[in-house]
């Protein structure tokens, strides 16, 4: 017998599908286009339909983006008048107060350097609640760091540097992921975990870092650094950890021990292995969402950092923005890339008297602000 209620009942099953599909395909239009970890490799660039994997184009653009300049996070192209709808930072100039810190005499127990920490704050802009803990590359010096962290003091942020004196892991170890990981527990621990460091526990990261804020607290007393020690301990969750070059690995040590508020890592990290990205990347304890990345594509070592951005958890070339080609806030992407035209790349993209543009106002300043977040 015909029923013709069966054919109309059909038809909605159709019509609720399809408009279920359709809501899906929007949602994932309008979404965050930083990507759950892994989702991405070795996928196909939505710009060229190949797969570009951990290399760069050869246009100098993000490898994953289309013809906007727009990344598809999950393979469709964002609106590009979407980029409109997302709030723009902008912060005033600010009187920043600078203050230089020996690491020696911070903690007696601790091993000098030639170098001090250098702790930034302004009374002028309103308080995040938020410290950033920036963590140099090899050779270079606190003030190295100077107009990043006077820049970022405009957003409400207070700024540690620490003293310099880190070494170059992935040189040392070569291509041992294992050794360059032992090394990293070191550098931030200060234990026992690598025969190629001589360390003891108050030359480790979060003991000197424990006693610059200790310091503050006790000198500095009306800047507010001690509001960042919870039974004179530093207190992850308010800290972003900034590293650079070869440091951007022992700065993503710290997030793998600590849920910090955030991980920025500045031309690296470069941990790897025959194989790839080092294992011990895959495995941390801050979340994926809460760690970004900032390289130049003409670094030498971009391969290895592109794979190590990989195994953290931040997506494939597809989820890449180069901040010289789209604006600020650049999709909220979590992995920022920049076409250095100097050979000195990394330095470049933060480094004092390496950075393009006027101190009060750097090539990469929204760049910088994205970094470290609001």
């Amino acid at each position: 017998m015909h029923r013709p209620w069966t054919n109309c009942a059909l038809a909605v099953t159709k019509w609720t599908a399809l408009l279920v599909a359709f809501a899906l395909q929007l949602a994932g239009c309008i979404v965050n286009p930083v990507p759950t970890p892994g989702s991405s490799a070795s996928t196909a660039n939505p710009a060229t339909g190949t797969d570009a994997g951990s290399t760069k184009d050869n246009t100098g653009g993000s490898a994953g983006t289309d013809a906007a300049g727009t990344p598809g996070g999950d393979g469709t192209s964002n609106d590009a008048g979407g980029l409109a709808d997302l709030p723009v930072p902008t912060y005033p100039q600010v009187s920043v107060t600078e203050t230089p810190i020996d690491p020696a005499v911070a903690d007696p127990q601790a091993s000098p350097l030639q170098d001090s920490h250098r702790a930034y704050f302004s009374a002028q802009a309103p308080s995040s609640g938020r410290l950033v803990v920036v963590v140099p590359g090899p050779g270079k010096k606190s003030t190295d760091y100077s107009v990043f962290a006077k820049n970022v003091c405009r957003m409400g942020h207070r700024v540690l540097v620490l003293a310099a004196g880190n070494p170059d892991v992935v040189s040392t170890c070569k291509e041992d992921g294992n050794c360059m990981e032992f090394m990293r527990q070191e550098l931030v621990d200060g234990q026992d975990h690598s025969p190629k460091l001589q360390f003891k526990t108050a030359d480790g990261l979060e003991q000197r870092l424990q006693h610059a804020l200790l310091w503050l607290q006790d000198n500095a007393t009306t800047q507010g650094f001690g509001g960042f020690l919870s039974g004179g301990q530093p207190d992850w969750a308010q800290l972003v950890i900034v590293g650079h070059g070869d440091s951007a690995g022992t700065a993503m040590m710290v997030g793998a021990k600590h849920t910090v508020a955030r991980v920025a890592l500045v031309a690296g990290p470069g941990d790897h292995d025959s194989q790839g990205a080092a294992a011990w990347l895959a495995t941390h304890e801050t979340q994926s969402a809460d760690i970004i990345g900032f390289s130049s594509t003409n670094d030498a070592h971009w391969d290895w950092i592109s794979q190590a951005w990989t195994a953290l958890g931040l997506g494939g070339s597809k989820d890449r923005v180069d901040v010289d080609a789209v604006p600020a806030p650049y999709w909220n992407a979590h992995q920022l890339t920049a076409k250095t035209m100097t050979a000195a790349t990394a330095e470049e993209l933060i480094l004092d008297g390496s950075t393009p543009g006027d101190p009060g106002n750097p090539q990469y300043l929204q760049a910088w602000w994205a970094l470290v977040g609001q």
